[in-house]
């Protein structure tokens, strides 16, 4: 019997690329929990609607998985959006869970349908900023957040870091940005520097301050592939996504869904770990219900994914009373760096300096790798000359 997933996702415009890895994600692990328990009551099948990255969108999508007969919704990723869609469906009975949306302040809004499977944004904000006190200990943190409703991702980000701050003892010089016309007020130049914002609009900050010769240590969030440009050489995120995870079962996870998938799809660790846990707690807890009255469904489906231990991808979970989960997941800490095939990220090294921008350092290492990889090219030719000759 098919479970339906909805999957809320942006999947057109120019910030498409996030809401399809979310999508590839929940169908990768949808199909693999088909191969896993081929004899399941319940197989996971994946609706995936498009928000067109709008809170109206959102709301237009979560109302078509609900027509189409979804069973729980995943989505959407965007907070403010969250916001919104939890606010409007507050008294429809149906999960509705986060894996990208990590606002600490949408649990507070005790809705009945909240389900979160992922860290909130105060925890990352409390270990970022533990790593700039390592590294220059405790000053004045100055943090810049790209502008939006005082619900969207940089908004809730930027008064997570404040409270973050403010329980670690430390002052804060807050000040927003608009990526249209970036004006701010400059750090000095050696000066580190917090961005509250999605990674491009980052991106877009830091190409800003870089032109101006500040180049201090940038700290931020997320490891989207978008931060993978020069200009982003050194800077630090906070993430629940790494790519090198040591962690075996994350490491052979990833790879398996890269080599069906675009390497430049950002895949979702939680989006994936979602579906397994809606699929388990369906066939643990709902088998002899069926779904035959869908709206009876949806509401003990959604008592006992909060009530209940469930299996996830990488162990067992639990949600709290307020939709938050309880179980693992591994947040990382990494940094853009140089190798000769490109930018990638790394782990951070909890005894590493700080490492501040330089594009001249790095033109130079390019240019080094790029003259070291044709020198070897040319030998490699001449030695088959050689042999032809022969």
């Amino acid at each position: 019997m098919e479970l339906r997933i909805g999957v809320v996702a942006t999947l057109s415009g120019p910030r498409d690329k996030l809401g399809r890895g979310v999508k590839k994600s929940a169908e990768f692990s949808a199909e693999s929990y088909q191969d896993k328990f081929p004899n399941s009551f319940f197989q996971p099948v994946i609706i995936a609607v498009d928000d067109f990255g709008t809170a109206q969108g959102a709301l237009h999508a979560i109302e078509e998985c609900i027509s189409q007969g979804c069973h729980a919704i995943i989505g959407p990723a965007d907070s403010g959006a969250m916001f919104e869609v939890l606010r409007r469906y507050d008294k429809v009975s149906i999960p509705i869970v986060s894996t990208i949306a990590t606002a600490t302040e949408l649990s507070a809004l005790n809705s009945k349908n909240f389900l979160r499977c992922t860290t909130p944004d105060i925890e990352r904000c409390e270990i970022l900023l533990n790593q700039l006190v390592r590294m220059y200990g405790k000053r004045t943190i100055r943090i810049y957040a790209a502008t939006g409703t005082p619900e969207s991702y940089s908004q809730a980000a930027k008064r997570d870091l404040e409270k973050a701050s403010s329980k670690l003892g430390l002052n804060t010089k807050v000040e927003d940005y608009s990526t249209g016309r970036i004006s701010v007020n400059f750090p000095d130049k050696k000066e580190p520097f917090v961005i509250a914002a999605v990674s491009s609009d980052g991106v877009t900050l830091l190409k800003h301050l870089r032109s101006y010769n500040r180049n201090g240590q940038a700290f931020s969030f997320g490891s989207s592939t978008s931060w993978l440009t020069t200009i982003s050489a050194g800077t630090i995120v906070v993430c629940d996504l790494d790519r090198d995870d040591v962690n075996l079962r994350i490491r052979d996870d990833l790879d398996k869904f890269l080599e069906k998938n675009s390497s430049e799809l950002d895949p979702s660790l939680t989006t994936k770990n979602a579906v397994f846990i809606l699929a388990s707690g369906a066939n643990t807890y709902m088998a002899d219900m069926g779904a035959s009255d869908i709206s009876a469904f949806r509401q003990r489906y959604l008592q006992v994914l909060k009530e209940e231990h469930h299996r996830g991808l990488f162990g067992n979970v639990k949600f709290s009373e307020h939709g938050e989960m309880l179980g693992y997941e591994q947040i990382s800490l990494l940094r853009v760096v140089g190798k000769s095939n490109g930018m990638t990220f790394t782990q951070l090294d909890r005894k590493e300096k700080p490492l501040k921008y330089n594009d001249k350092r790095f033109r130079k290492f390019f240019w080094k790798a790029f003259v070291f990889t044709g020198t070897i090219a040319s030998i490699i030719g001449l030695g088959v000359a050689f042999v032809l000759a022969k």
